[in-house]
């Protein structure tokens, strides 16, 4: 099974049937998964949907980065969450809550992001903040994977406090380049909706986050799909023109 091939007990055993158990009985529960284009997409959306009963599930893209490339071909995350679009806007399905497209699809209405690090800033930012078992302070465990210096600040519980935490350099760094449309992203069209894609798929050791997402075809092709659904289900054109930056 999917999930049995990638988590495992320290004794390489698969997980999902404890799992599974574990979590059958309660009644409120969302799934996060990352998303993996070598599996469908539909065979993932029908199990959590309609063998768990799940309305509310996510699919992250893999944290990945212009020194540390995505492990499939981009053109296949966009495939993958497309697929999972055309599922969740089904007549049967109405009521599913794929969190990645529920947010992509508020970009279009100009609301806040639901997911931090993606759609760029805003003034109710609040930073997520990663807690050690020893204490130690961090930000967000995402930049682990950019660049683990971003994760070694010395700070600690015993050491600290939260809101002199929060003015470390590295959330100034942070807020900056949300609040900076990269260059390479200036003068398309899904500049307004995208704000450069998440920012931790922006990073590069030459730039830091001056760069657009390693997932930038892949956005393009799904807010294309979006849009034009939108357009179908109503949404004047007129204003997906304004919402649109179009040169």
């Amino acid at each position: 099974m999917v999930h049995d091939k990638f988590r495992i007990d320290k004794r390489g055993r698969g997980t999902f049937d404890r799992t599974l158990e574990k979590n059958r009985n309660i009644d409120t529960i969302c799934a996060l998964s990352v998303a993996n284009p070598n599996y469908s997409p539909k065979m993932i959306f029908d199990f959590f949907h309609n063998e768990l009963g799940l309305k509310q599930f996510d699919f992250l893209m893999p944290d990945a980065h212009h020194n540390d490339l995505p492990p499939l071909p981009i053109e296949d995350y966009a495939k993958f969450y497309i697929s999972l679009f055309k599922e969740s806007i089904k007549e049967e399905n109405k009521g599913v809550r794929i969190r990645f497209i529920r947010n992509l699809i508020q970009s279009f209405f100009m609301k806040d992001s639901l997911i931090y690090g993606q759609g760029g800033y805003t003034k109710n930012l609040i930073h997520p903040i990663t807690i050690s078992s020893s204490g130690d302070l961090a930000p967000v465990d995402d930049l682990r994977n950019s660049n683990p210096k971003f994760m070694d600040t010395n700070k600690n519980i015993n050491n600290t406090s939260l809101t002199s935490f929060l003015r470390e350099d590295i959330f100034k760094t942070l807020e900056y380049f949300f609040k900076e449309l990269p260059s390479t992203c200036q003068g398309c069209c899904w500049s307004n909706i995208c704000k450069g894609g998440n920012i931790i798929h922006r990073y590069s050791k030459k730039n830091l986050f001056s760069n657009e997402s390693v997932y930038c075809a892949a956005l393009k092709d799904i807010y294309g799909e979006i849009a034009a659904q939108l357009i179908k289900d109503g949404y004047p054109f007129d204003k997906m023109e304004k919402v649109l930056a179009f040169h």
